[in-house]
């Protein structure tokens, strides 16, 4: 897997969807293209690619049938790295 969903939207991996939601509001105000502090921290191509990770992040933990095949493809591949 390409990155931890939970730590884009800084959750624990037991939040529940309106925790998932608020988190995902949260970050969408944080890394919007009208912050500008964002923009003397991360170039635009950055800037655009946590956007995209906030996004994807959010779509699959909002659908539980989407979240429960992505945590047994973190759990397997947890055990895969041991």
């Amino acid at each position: 897997l390409r990155q931890n969903y939970y730590e884009i939207l800084e959750i624990k991996e037991n939040a529940t969807q309106q925790e998932i939601f608020l988190a995902y509001e949260k970050a969408k105000q944080t890394y919007s293209v009208d912050n500008k502090a964002l923009s003397s921290v991360f170039s635009a191509e950055e800037a655009a690619e946590l956007r995209n990770m906030i996004e994807e992040a959010y779509e699959v933990l909002r659908n539980d049938t989407y979240r429960n095949v992505y945590e047994k493809r973190m759990l397997a591949n947890t055990f895969s790295q041991d």
